[in-house]
C-alpha cells in the first residue's frame, strides 16, 4: 500500500518495538516509530496521500486490511459517498481516491479530527469534493458524553447535504450511535445502494439492526472483529 520502503521500515519498527507492542496489546508503538508521513497509498485503482500523528494505524485497518470494502462492495469513479464517523478522513481519502468524480459528505463530531481531515483534503487538493459537517449523528452514548458538545444532524439533513441522486456507499462507524440512528424512519437508507458499517453489539441490539437492514431491501455479509462486527450490505435488485 505504501511501497516497499515503508513496509520494510515498519517491519523493522515492529521488531525493535516488540516489547512495547506486547505491553500495549497492539502494533501502535511500531506505527508511531515509523513517523507521521505523509505516505503515498495505493489500493487497486485508489490513490491518496495521508499524514498525521499515528496515521499508520488507520492505514493498516482501512487500507491494508480493507475492512470496509471487502467482498462485493465497490466505489464507482462518480460515486456519492456518505462517511458517518469520518474521524481524520482515512476512509474519506480511500473513497475520494477512486476517481475525480467521487464526492463525499463526511460527518465527524470531534473538532480536532475535523481539522486533521481538512489537512488531508488540502494535501490531496480535494477540498471541492467534500462537504465536512462537524456534528453528532444517531443516539447518545458514553462516547458522545465525553466530547465537547456540537450540533446533532438528522438523516433528513444528511440527505439534503447529498444534494439529490443516489448514495452509492454509506460508511458508518459512530461508536454505538448506529442503533438509534436507524431506529425510526430511514430516508438515508432509501437512497442508499451499499452500506459498510461497524456495529457495536455491547451498546445495542445488533440482531435487530441487521434485521432492519434486511427489511429495507439489503443483502448482508458480516465479519467479526471483536468487540465489533463489520456489516457490508448491498441493495437487492428491484428494491
Amino acid at each position: 500500500m505504501c511501497g516497499p520502503g515503508v513496509a520494510l521500515h515498519w517491519l523493522w519498527a515492529v521488531m525493535t518495538h516488540l516489547p512495547a507492542c506486547r505491553r500495549a496489546g497492539n502494533l501502535q508503538p511500531a506505527d508511531a516509530a515509523v513517523g507521521d508521513g505523509p505516505f503515498r497509498l495505493t489500493l487497486g485503482g485508489a490513490r491518496a496521500s495521508l499524514g498525521g500523528r499515528r496515521v499508520l494505524t488507520g492505514i493498516r485497518e482501512l487500507w491494508v486490511r480493507n475492512v470496509y470494502l471487502r467482498g462485493p462492495l465497490s466505489i464507482p469513479p462518480d460515486a456519492n459517498v456518505v462517511d458517518l464517523g469520518a474521524n481524520c478522513g482515512t476512509f474519506t481519502a480511500l473513497a475520494l481516491g477512486h476517481g475525480n468524480g467521487v464526492h463525499v459528505v463526511a460527518v465527524e463530531a470531534d473538532g480536532a479530527e475535523c481539522k486533521k481531515l481538512e489537512a488531508m483534503l488540502s494535501l490531496n487538493r480535494w477540498q471541492s469534493r467534500v462537504k465536512l459537517i462537524n456534528a453528532f449523528v444517531g443516539g447518545k452514548t458514553h462516547v458522545q458524553e465525553g466530547m465537547s458538545p456540537v450540533k446533532w444532524i438528522t438523516q433528513k439533513e444528511i440527505v439534503e447535504a447529498v444534494g439529490g441522486g443516489r448514495v452509492h456507499l454509506l460508511k458508518c462507524d459512530i461508536e454505538g450511535s448506529e442503533f438509534e440512528l436507524f431506529s425510526g424512519e430511514n430516508p438515508l437508507l432509501e437512497i442508499t445502494d451499499q452500506i459498510t458499517m461497524e456495529v457495536h453489539p455491547d451498546l445495542g441490539d445488533a440482531a435487530a439492526l441487521l434485521e432492519k437492514l434486511k427489511e429495507a431491501g439489503f443483502e448482508l455479509t458480516t465479519d467479526e472483529f471483536p468487540p465489533t462486527i463489520v456489516v457490508r450490505a448491498q441493495r437487492k435488485k428491484g428494491n
